[in-house]
């Protein structure tokens, strides 16, 4: 696929096989990136990493960003334990050359939600991730869009936005019901500014997630055209999160974006300059 920005697939999809393996999985069916799930390269030592490397140059597979967890409304322990997970994907980020950290403000499925913060853990996240900005001012810290925690609506990401105030917070922007409910496309114009990573999968009008090709939502198509009339030049994964994944279906993924970039340059083409 060739688009001015890049595209990856998260190797979450593959949690049960080992690193090398899904680096194979995902380079064969067509990505040129790749987003690593944190439990893949957590406890791997520095040779391990190298190697790790240089497998993602031999198949042409470029890293573009590490996905480790963390917590910043659930007490200092959390907020401790964050901090040093982050060191740890930094240190691995600076091998890999990754320049992305992808964020949770808290874990999901039984993270806290917006509605139900109070002043304290708005106080509590804004210290932590202000912190955890200035672990690295040189790389990004992408707040992921996810239900149950506090960048689980529009409004609730502006304001974690505008209260952080760190030039290196931006966004992981993720569908979720909030955003779909607004309108997926309302939603991405809205906090477009933030937005340097996307995480991409359809979803279904009964509140479930599917593969990228299916009916749904989100119109895929739609939404490339209009990050590209925009200029747009972070990074997107498709990610599959759910278990178990038809690892066909990563191909499949591949194929249908790459037939969304041919569309784009034949229109083009016919266009003119």
């Amino acid at each position: 696929m060739s688009f001015p920005f890049s595209i990856s697939c998260c190797s979450i999809a593959l949690r049960e096989h080992p690193v090398a393996a899904a680096i194979d999985l995902i380079a064969a069916a067509g990505f040129g990136g790749i987003e690593f799930w944190f439990p893949h390269l957590e406890n791997l030592d520095h040779a391990g990493l190298l190697n790790v490397s240089d497998q993602c140059a031999r198949k042409q597979l470029t890293p573009l960003v590490i996905s480790p967890y963390f917590s910043f409304t659930r007490g200092e322990e959390w907020k401790l334990k964050s901090l040093d997970t982050a060191r740890q994907a930094l240190k691995i980020a600076k091998v890999l050359e990754v320049g992305k950290i992808r964020t949770f403000v808290d874990i999901g499925p039984d993270g806290l939600p917006s509605h139900r913060a109070t002043p304290t853990h708005w106080h509590a996240a804004r210290e932590g991730l202000r912190e955890l900005c200035a672990l690295d001012p040189n790389s990004l810290f992408v707040v992921e869009t996810h239900v149950n925690t506090l960048a689980d609506t529009l409004p609730s990401v502006q304001r974690l936005l505008e209260e952080v105030d760190r030039p290196n917070l931006r966004l992981n922007f993720q569908a979720n019901p909030d955003f779909l409910q607004r309108g997926y496309r309302e939603s991405l114009e809205a906090l477009f500014p933030y937005i340097h990573h996307l995480h991409w999968q359809q979803h279904r009008a009964d509140g479930t997630e599917t593969y990228l090709e299916e009916a749904g939502l989100i119109n895929f198509q739609a939404v490339i055209e209009w990050l590209l009339s925009k200029n747009y030049r972070g990074t997107a994964s498709v990610e599959y999160c759910w278990q178990p994944v038809d690892e066909n279906r990563i191909g499949t993924a591949a194929c249908f974006l790459s037939g969304i970039a041919k569309d784009h340059a034949l229109a083009a083409a016919r266009t003119g300059p």
